[in-house]
Order: C-alpha cells, then sequence, then structure tokens
C-alpha cells in the first residue's frame, strides 16, 4: 500500500475518506502505533436517588449539617444574637475580628443551603452498587487514557494526511480556476493562444508557473482535439 507522500497528485486527488482514514491507520501500524476505538460509556448499575436533605449556612461549622431548615436558622439567630465575634483571617490576635453582622466575608454567610445525601441505612443498600461502579469507571477511564494516548501519538500522521490532501485539492482548484480565466482571455484574443496566454501572464504571474502553464496548453489542446 501507498502512503500518500509517495503518492502522485493525480492518485490522491482519487482517495476518499475511508482511503485517508485506511493509510492513516497503515502508517500508525508502520509506527507501532495501537489501533484502538474509543471506548463507550459503561452501563452502569442503578442506584437510588439520596434520601435525606441536610441543611447547612457557612456561618456555621462546615461539617455539621442538619435535617431541618427551621433548626439551622434557629442556631443562625442565637450566633447572631450572642455577641460573637468573626474573622476572615487566620485566627490571630493581630488580625480585624467583628460580630457577625460586620463580618468581612465573600458572599452572604447567613444563606441556608441544602444538599441531598444517603442515609446510612441507604447507603448499606447501595454500597455494593457504587463499589461495582467506581470499578466500571475505573475500566472505562484506563481504557479511555490508552486509546488519548495511541490518539495523540498519531496526530502527526493526521496532519501529514490531510495536509497533503488540502494541497492537492488546492493546486487542483487553482488549475481549474486558471484555466477558466484562460478560457476568458481566449476568447478575447479571438482563440490566439499565445495572446490568451500573455494576458493570463500578466495578470496573474504569480500563478503562471511552468507547470501551470504545461497543463493549461496541454489542456486546451486536448479539448480542440476532441472538438474536431
Amino acid at each position: 500500500m501507498k502512503y500518500i507522500t509517495e503518492m502522485s497528485e493525480s492518485e490522491i486527488l482519487k482517495l476518499e475518506g475511508e482511503d485517508l482514514e485506511k493509510m492513516v491507520q497503515y502508517k500508525m501500524a508502520l509506527e507501532g502505533i495501537k489501533l484502538l476505538e474509543k471506548p463507550s460509556k459503561p452501563k452502569y448499575r442503578e442506584v437510588p436517588e439520596p434520601d435525606l436533605e441536610l441543611f447547612y449556612c457557612d456561618l456555621l461549622d462546615s461539617s455539621y449539617k442538619f435535617d431541618s431548615e427551621a433548626a439551622v436558622r434557629t442556631l443562625v439567630e442565637l450566633i447572631e444574637s450572642s455577641g460573637v465575634y468573626t474573622t476572615s483571617h487566620e485566627y490571630s490576635v493581630d488580625k480585624d475580628w467583628a460580630k457577625p453582622g460586620l463580618a468581612k466575608s465573600y458572599g452572604n454567610p447567613r444563606t441556608i443551603q441544602s444538599m441531598k445525601v444517603y442515609s446510612v441505612d441507604q447507603y448499606d443498600v447501595c454500597r455494593s452498587a457504587f463499589k461495582d461502579n467506581a470499578k466500571l469507571e475505573k475500566s472505562y477511564d484506563d481504557k479511555l487514557a490508552t486509546y488519548k494516548k495511541a490518539y495523540e501519538e498519531a496526530e502527526w500522521i493526521r496532519e501529514e494526511v490531510n495536509e497533503a490532501y488540502r494541497e492537492a485539492w488546492n493546486n487542483e482548484n487553482l488549475r481549474q480556476s486558471m484555466y477558466q480565466k484562460f478560457q476568458q482571455y481566449l476568447l478575447l484574443a479571438e482563440n490566439n493562444v499565445d495572446i490568451a496566454m500573455n494576458f493570463l501572464k500578466k495578470a496573474y504571474h504569480d500563478e503562471c508557473y511552468d507547470e501551470m502553464i504545461e497543463y493549461i496548453k496541454e489542456r486546451h489542446s486536448q479539448e480542440e482535439k476532441e472538438e474536431g
């Protein structure tokens, strides 16, 4: 099998998407890079939703959660009315301290929030499912990491193949465009090929390299033969 850098431009122009992918895989095989399909997410065991709603706020220690919003509110009100002082800095004598109503902090530390968690009994019911799902997730992560490593190792191959393919088509599109312009000048030159070519060279000097001129002349000659 030819690799794309070994192909002529006319051969490259005949390639399709599947051919390009096969060529990438061929080069990967030559380079010793693993051919892997991207792993799919595993199907996890179903687990019940958390059965316990707890409430908390930042003014209280974050390790304390309560099963009643009213209880949290009562504690907050008690703290604010007790003359307690807080600081937004590390605890130290030489830092500024203030009552909670004047405390320097981000956001509102008295805002009561809630979260859903598992009770001990419910967690015991779900424990085996959690373990199985953790194993599935670990296996998936390992496979995905292996796939990504191989994909990254082959990135230069995909770039090389795609760049060669794009370049071939850019050149082909340029040839078609230049030939159409030549046809326009040919009409103005009353079918005089030399005059039309001079027009083309003056207007598109950079694009009229030797291979382009040869292509235009050969194509025009071939079309004349077919029409004759």
